[in-house]
């Protein structure tokens, strides 16, 4: 199946899922208040980084998978260890929430006890839902390695609605408490699940009968080591800045954090999407040159694609913020959309160069740039939240990802022409963070500005632009050619 068509159907259902997300937080804010919201993210932050007890296999699966795709045999093999494994491993996470989840949150995130005595029955359904969820990234696994992209994408579209629309009903008509806000949200995410395992185990491409292999458990857990490591340190850096602001500044501020932090992180969907579909594809070839010259086009793509929506994004961060949720806007919180903005257009660039080592057998790689990481930042970030609050937290989390994209480009080995076509739109995307910052803009004048970089790139996105994006600008090409032919 073409790269095209799987990128559409992940970056349609990514979009579709943004419009979900804009439409339920309003109202969970208005339900459920400010530090309960706090609250819920920060249980969601911890129950995604307890995904780590799957050991890096959901990538093994998807790598060694790949590489077997026409035996059968061996697929079903491979699968049925991984899922064998992830069944022990989630066993001891789910344990792990259930008896020190409450405590640690208490302990070492300031979480009001009064709040966390609200959840009740919703810690044993998070510990239920780790091995729902851990066992959920192997399938999801086994879809991603046959290409399987529309059917990857109905269930998490439709997971993501139903685990934001439904916690926020039964809020607004059951009981506006944190119990009935996760029990319902894992209810939720089990979806997710349950969908991935209907198409698994469809006739089609149902996995031979179960069976468990200790040479591809060793070999899986020997590829799921780093990356691995990789999941404990990556997502402990990633969410690492709203912990500290509940450690340090409460809950409340957590949610005056995770606003527009939200929102600006829906562009990393895009990235997101564009690697869960090149993984595959990069870990089947053995054509070093071939998968290279892949990797290079989608930078260049995903560049042509995350710069506008960052630049329009800029100009539209406050305006929309202050119609969203107003009741909640502040200037503190337009500034770290602003900060963040800068951050994510790195952290997005980066997606490329931490595939293409991982595809490539190099996931050590990886894994020690973001242990070599985490001390730096910790620094850094507690100096800044102490110093300048949620605005040191969005700054701290930008110095990261500009430090975590150059160090994983440089130790790829992608070519510097690759990433010199990089400076031009980013030039484009600090020029208008700079300019929504400083200055205060009339409608008009921003809607003139904008019309103004998104030429300025369409041109330079004509030129460089890869041969599977040029058919798409032809119009446009041959306009620009003609009217340099009259000027001549």
């Amino acid at each position: 199946m073409s790269l095209s068509r799987n990128a559409a159907y992940t970056m349609t259902s990514a979009v579709l899922q943004i419009g979900v997300t804009l439409v339920t937080i309003p109202i969970y804010l208005s339900v459920i208040g400010l530090e309960r919201y706090g609250v819920v993210v920060v249980i969601w932050l911890l129950f995604e980084y307890v995904m780590i007890f799957n050991l890096g296999l959901d990538r093994a699966a998807i790598n060694f998978l790949s590489k077997h795709i026409g035996d059968r045999e061996r697929s079903s093999s491979l699968f049925w260890t991984a899922i064998g494994i992830c069944l022990v491993t989630g066993a001891a996470g789910a344990l792990l929430v259930h008896e020190y989840l409450a405590d640690f949150m208490v302990r070492f995130l300031s979480v009001s006890p009064v709040l966390l005595g609200e959840v009740h029955y919703g810690f044993m359904a998070l510990a239920i839902m780790v091995i729902v969820g851990i066992v959920g990234t192997i399938l999801s696994s086994l879809l991603q390695s046959q290409e399987r992209f529309l059917e990857l994408n109905i269930s998490q579209f439709v997971m993501s609605v139903v685990f934001q629309v439904v916690p926020v009903t039964a809020a607004s008509f059951l009981s506006p408490t944190l119990e009935t806000v996760i029990v319902s949200g894992c209810i939720g995410r089990s979806v997710q699940t349950l969908l991935y395992l209907y198409f698994c185990l469809r006739p089609k491409h149902r996995p031979l009968r179960p069976s468990f292999s200790r040479p591809d458990a060793a070999a899986m857990l020997r590829y799921g080591a780093w990356t691995s490591v990789t999941g404990i340190i990556s997502p402990l850096v990633f969410n690492l800045d709203r912990m500290a602001i509940s450690s340090m500044l409460g809950s409340a501020a957590v949610a005056l954090y995770t606003v527009p932090y939200n929102l600006v992180m829906k562009a990393q969907l895009i990235p997101t999407s564009l690697s869960s579909v090149l993984f595959p594809r990069l870990s089947q070839s053995s054509d070093i040159e071939g998968r290279l010259a892949t990797a290079g086009q989608a930078l260049l793509s995903l560049a042509i694609i995350l710069a506008p929506g960052l630049i329009i994004g800029s100009f539209l961060l406050e305006p929309f913020l202050t119609l969203w949720i107003h009741k909640f806007v502040s200037k503190e919180t337009v500034v770290v959309g602003q900060i963040l903005i800068l951050g994510i257009w790195f952290n997005g660039l980066a997606i490329m160069p931490y595939i293409w080592l991982q595809a490539t057998g190099r996931p050590d790689v990886v894994a020690k740039i973001h242990t070599a990481e985490i001390v730096p930042f910790v620094i850094v970030l507690w100096l800044l939240v102490h110093n300048f609050g949620i605005v040191g937290a969005a700054v701290a989390w930008s110095i990261r990802a500009v430090a975590d994209s150059l160090a994983l480009f440089y130790l790829s080995g992608m070519h510097a022409n690759m990433v010199r076509n990089l400076a031009f739109p980013f030039a484009c995307v600090f020029a208008s963070v700079i300019i929504t910052s400083v200055f205060t803009l009339s409608l008009v004048m921003s809607a003139i500005l904008v019309l103004a970089f998104l030429v300025i790139l369409m041109v330079w996105s004509v030129r460089v632009a890869p041969d599977s994006l040029k058919a798409r600008f032809g119009p446009l090409r041959d306009l620009l050619m003609r009217r340099r032919q009259l000027r001549s």
